[in-house]
């Protein structure tokens, strides 16, 4: 296996990847396996469905302590 220290250039191509989302215990929720067009929406997606989780939970945090 190559080890690549920095260099992206030297990485190979990529045509698809498979994106895995966990809970938070590590237990897998989802994986799904995306061509290269479509990794970046779905990695967008997912972190802004993770902002939404963090804001409501902080909302939540906040009401409890009022």
């Amino acid at each position: 296996m190559a080890c690549c220290h920095g260099n992206e250039d030297s990485l190979p191509p990529v045509d698809s990847a498979i994106l895995v989302y966990a809970y938070p215990d590590g237990s897998p929720a989802a994986c799904l396996r995306l061509g290269v067009d479509q990794l970046l929406p779905a990695w967008s997606a997912w972190l802004h469905r993770l902002r939404a989780f963090q804001l409501a939970q902080d909302r939540a945090a906040a009401k409890l302590t009022r």
